[in-house]
């Protein structure tokens, strides 16, 4: 599996999965074309993320595109053709062919419009995610990679911790971060733990179980699975010392 490591590996395979990869260069140039008069823009999140730890190969992600601009109208006109659908948070869902597409306002972002980062620039939008693994974006106008110093360091490392632990879906994050784990292996900061520990005293298996199964096409837990990750997860969640520990392959053992 390829690990990128450094800004320069991910701007490297950005180019060629932006402009150069058949399966993906058309589908997603011509949304960022369709938006390029209205505000500058940049891609977020995921697809940066996959492309450290998967490769242009491997990637499976949706497209989250954020747009500076204070006009909703002119976004959505833009994307008319693909008719996307409005979600929640005021943001819009399409696909262009078999690539998904999430498009919305950068003002519209849950953790600027609550308060919870203050200044609502591309400088400050990887301070807004719930994992520290998403926190990076990529401006389309000036080819700048904006994230954390340590960003590729935990990556390359496989160190997965909560950035932002206040979010719009809190069972999401706890089915997000157990798909994370069976699919990557990460070693979990103590601050990952800590919340999910929390969580999992919050909602009962069954709630995880059904909200994945509302969320992705395959699901992979299972109310005895979660039974059993929670006393792991409690375990260490008491430890007094602790460092980034890894679930064994035998904890991550998801029935098939």
């Amino acid at each position: 599996m390829p690990s990128c490591i450094s800004r320069e590996t991910l701007r490297s395979r950005l180019r060629y999965f932006l402009w150069q990869r058949p399966a993906t260069r058309d589908q997603i140039s011509i949304v960022l074309e369709a938006l390029r008069d209205v505000g500058p823009s940049a891609i977020f999140g995921g697809l940066l993320r996959d492309l450290c730890l998967l490769g242009s190969r491997n990637f499976h992600s949706d497209v989250d595109i954020v747009v500076d601009s204070q006009s909703l109208y002119d976004i959505e006109r833009r994307l008319f053709k693909w008719k996307p659908a409005k979600n929640r948070f005021g943001g819009y869902r399409f696909s262009v062919g078999k690539q998904a597409f999430d498009v919305w306002a950068l003002d519209n972002t849950w953790a600027f419009q609550h308060g919870h980062v203050t200044k609502s620039d591309f400088s400050t939008l990887p301070l807004t995610t719930f994992f520290n693994w998403d926190a990076v974006a990529y401006c389309i106008d000036d080819g700048r990679i904006i994230c954390s110093d340590n960003y590729f360091a935990d990556l390359s490392e496989k160190i997965i911790d909560v950035n932002l632990q206040e979010n719009p879906n809190p069972i999401g994050a706890v089915v997000r971060t157990l798909r994370m784990a069976a699919i990557h292996h990460p070693l979990f900061s103590r601050r990952l733990i800590i919340h999910m520990n929390t969580m999992l005293k919050i909602f009962h298996p069954l709630e995880i179980v059904t909200a994945e199964q509302k969320s992705y096409a395959r699901p992979m837990l299972s109310a005895p699975y979660l039974e059993e990750i929670a006393k792991k997860i409690f375990n260490l969640a008491s430890r007094e010392l602790y460092s980034p520990t890894r679930l064994t392959p035998h904890q991550l053992a998801l029935p098939l």
